[in-house]
């Protein structure tokens, strides 16, 4: 849709679909926003589809989130104006079933609102779309010794509905009105190496994709490159990681967190957890508002889990997320 709202400050080929906020997995939220070397947690494909060659259990996980009223998934060097405003919806934007070598999920990777106020000399206009992008994905991966390989393959459909009016003395003028639907695909790459209690990972979100619009030109998703190490088992860890655009201009972000279960043994014939984690994600560590934090925790029985997780944006803590996410394992 670069062709319909780049020249309004819009462009949709710019967002960020793999920000530390727009996630889905709460235990991956609360220690740092990047993980892409556990594979016994949920949401496993999502962050690193080569996981899936280690995994030795099977987990089907739902999750919603819900965010602050106001955010933004841009770089602020890619939105022309500052009075461009982004609201989120907050609703269930995650199902997904992750086993060993294989899975398949449902993930809203976009569903949101935009507006934006251009002030003129006598009138004043207002652009306004709603944007919707679903993916729909298989994931599978192989292992040799301890190396994994992994790739998602998602089909993706999507919507756009467009307006824009005048406002000149408390009138309002009807202009331009489109309603844009597409599809597309994407392709993530991922591999991870563990050797004894340390892991090495390394994603590449949207590697290959396209997205077809009626009327209009085609489009690519914004690629990343993720990096990660991992330190201690399934249970209790600390983890860091890398991120950035493919862009020379572009920032980078980098995330620490760590994980504790308190373990309450058995009752009643069941195993009971309280999983405790903390993090934070930056793109530099200079200054204390730079810096996002998140926190979170939830609690196992026999083979069902809740978490649940809230996490600041780095560089604006008024920007947030909370997440929380059930899971089955069996």
């Amino acid at each position: 849709m670069a062709v319909l709202l780049a020249a309004n400050g819009i462009p949709l080929s710019f967002y960020d679909y793999h920000r530390p906020l727009n996630g889905f997995s709460p235990e991956v939220t609360a220690t740092g926003g990047l993980n892409v070397t556990n594979p016994q947690s949920s949401h496993t494909a999502f962050y690193n589809p080569a996981l899936l060659a280690f995994r030795d259990k099977t987990v089907i996980a739902v999750t919603a989130r819900y965010f602050s009223e106001q955010k933004t998934g841009y770089d602020e060097k890619e939105l022309p104006e500052a009075n461009s405003i982004e609201w989120y919806r907050s609703d269930f934007s995650y199902f997904g079933f992750d086993g060993e070598g294989v899975g398949f999920s449902y993930a809203a990777l976009a569903d949101l609102s935009l507006e934006r106020m251009v002030s003129g000399e006598e009138t004043t206009e207002r652009h306004y779309a709603d944007y919707y992008l679903d993916a729909y994905r298989i994931s599978f991966a192989e292992r040799s010794g301890m190396l994994g390989i992994g790739f998602n393959l998602s089909l993706l459909t999507g919507r756009v509905v467009y307006y824009r009016e005048s406002i000149q003395d408390d009138l309002h003028f009807a202009g331009q009105f489109t309603d844009k639907r597409g599809w597309g695909y994407n392709m993530d790459f991922g591999a991870v190496v563990k050797s004894g209690g340390l892991s090495y990972g390394l994603t590449v979100p949207n590697l290959l994709s396209k997205l077809y619009w009626q009327g209009e030109r085609n489009e690519t998703l914004q690629r990343r490159i993720h990096t990660g190490i991992q330190w201690g088992n399934e249970n209790n860890y600390v983890v860091s990681g890398y991120s950035r655009k493919f862009s020379l201009s572009s920032k980078s972000t980098y995330h620490l967190g760590m994980q504790q279960i308190m373990d309450f043994g058995m009752i009643r014939g069941q195993r009971h957890y309280l999983p405790l984690r903390v993090g934070i994600n930056t793109e530099s560590f200079r200054k204390l508002k730079e810096i996002g934090y998140s926190i979170g925790s939830g609690y196992r029985f026999s083979v069902f889990q809740i978490d649940a997780a809230f996490m600041t944006d780095h560089g604006d803590r008024e920007r947030f997320t909370v997440q929380v996410s059930l899971s089955v394992g069996l």
